[in-house]
């Protein structure tokens, strides 16, 4: 019972984790193709690097909602 609590924290902390990760890293990107002018694309390319964090963070939240539902379920059996 207590493991399932526990993966479930564990994954809202990763989720967190990518969240803020994915922000520095599309920011740090953006600015420097921002600064760099002479750069064939536009800046917003670096909102693309987004998409890997994004989809980490969804299979991160679905896994952490299967964990919360078990440990209900295991809550309410005791």
């Amino acid at each position: 019972m207590k493991f399932y609590q526990y993966m479930y924290y564990s994954f809202l902390g990763l989720t967190l984790f990518l969240s803020h990760l994915l922000c520095i890293v599309v920011a740090y990107q953006y600015c420097l193709i921002e600064h760099h002018k002479t750069t064939s694309f536009p800046p917003y390319v670096a909102f693309f690097s987004a998409i890997p964090f994004l989809i980490g963070i969804i299979v991160c939240l679905i896994i952490a909602i299967k964990f919360k539902q078990h440990y209900q379920e295991n809550k309410n059996n005791l």
